[in-house]
């Protein structure tokens, strides 16, 4: 068994430096399965302030011509993140198509994969994993992952 099968999550690719270029700031973050299945069972509630919390980190932290795109999505009931809008342009994260299939057939393999797309400046890339780790460590803090 290597490290990367024994932590919670893995992250790819996360690069700041200027001029890569439109579409080059994709990071990609694998979250084990055991983590899936932990959250998978904790069932969401608007009432509680994670709700908010994770989308108001990215309104804050973006141009305020890039708020009205701002969206965190949850999968079904639960409170496993599933995308997170951060800007025009469809800029956003979440969860690779192969690994959404395997969710909703209920046959996640060692990791669920999240991808960005089109996220074309630094500070977005930034703002994504910003976004995914306060979601993540609040998680964490509730259930054992």
């Amino acid at each position: 068994m290597n490290l990367a099968d024994t932590l919670p999550y893995s992250i790819e690719g996360f690069d700041t430096r200027p001029g890569q270029g439109p579409g080059q700031y994709g990071i990609a973050v694998n979250l084990a399965k055991r983590a899936v299945e932990a959250i998978l069972k904790q069932k969401l509630s608007v009432t509680v302030p994670l709700y908010r919390m994770v989308e108001d980190a990215v309104k804050d932290s973006v141009p305020a011509y890039d708020r009205g795109f701002i969206r965190v999505q949850y999968w079904e009931d639960t409170w496993l993140l599933s995308g997170i809008h951060v800007g025009s342009n469809c800029a956003c994260f979440g969860i690779e198509g192969i690994d959404r299939s395997a969710l909703e057939r209920g046959s996640i393999h060692k990791y669920l994969r999240y991808r960005c797309h089109n996220v074309d400046r630094p500070e977005q890339a930034a703002i994504v994993l910003s976004a995914w780790l306060i979601w993540f460590n609040t998680m964490a803090a509730v259930v054992e992952v």
